[in-house]
């Protein structure tokens, strides 16, 4: 099943609300680790905002 990105980011917003990946979870009928990797695909990383340089 796929997702559209607003319910992804709606499960996020609702999970740095409520700090209980395992409640956010329940709450959406979705599984866990799903919403381990969306937060890790949405949220900006280090490496993402650090251009590259190449020599």
């Amino acid at each position: 099943m796929s997702y559209s990105e607003h319910f992804r980011r709606k499960v996020i917003a609702k999970l740095e609300e409520e700090n209980s990946i395992r409640a956010v979870a329940t709450q959406f009928e979705i599984d866990k680790n799903t919403i381990l990797s969306w937060k890790k695909d949405l949220t900006p990383s280090a490496s993402k905002r650090t251009p590259q340089i190449r020599i």
